[in-house]
């Protein structure tokens, strides 16, 4: 969630001194639904406004803020699919979400090798994109009687 309340800062090319700690802490307090849809709505807003030319600074250096797009999409992609395989609730990819998610993990994997943001790639077999975009990010992809 932090990194929503963040996507309107960058995208309006602030820079993280001044953004500041707000967003250190408990950012969800009692209202973990609230705090999450108050985020996602302002960050929603920035992205739909933003121009992505150009490049932003982030705690890893600089970047283009396409690139931004890029992580914050892969982001919401895999971590969608984790909370519907933890609540048992539907976990069908969004099939562009899924096509652009994978292209960036692809070409990203590597770079990702001991910076603690997802575990070592699983390994797969499998030809669907989804299960191949899971497995990239570390998670185990079982179909039914998941055990």
């Amino acid at each position: 969630m932090s990194e929503h309340s963040w996507a309107p800062h960058i995208l309006a090319r602030e820079s993280m001194e001044q953004v500041g700690d707000r967003y250190d802490g408990d950012l969800v307090g009692s209202d973990p639904v609230g705090a999450w849809e108050r985020a996602a709505a302002k960050s929603r807003a920035a992205w739909e406004t933003a121009d992505l030319a150009g490049t932003a600074r982030f705690s890893f250096g600089e970047a283009p803020l396409t690139e931004y797009a890029d992580q914050m999409l892969v982001d919401l992609t895999v971590h969608g699919w984790d909370l519907a395989r933890a609540t048992g609730q539907d976990e069908t990819f969004d099939p562009a979400a899924v096509e652009r998610s994978l292209a960036y993990a692809r070409a990203n994997v590597g770079r990702w090798d001991g910076l603690g943001i997802v575990a070592p790639p699983v390994p797969t077999t499998s030809d669907d994109p989804g299960e191949q975009l899971v497995c990239l990010t570390g998670r185990e992809f079982r179909t039914a009687g998941r055990g």
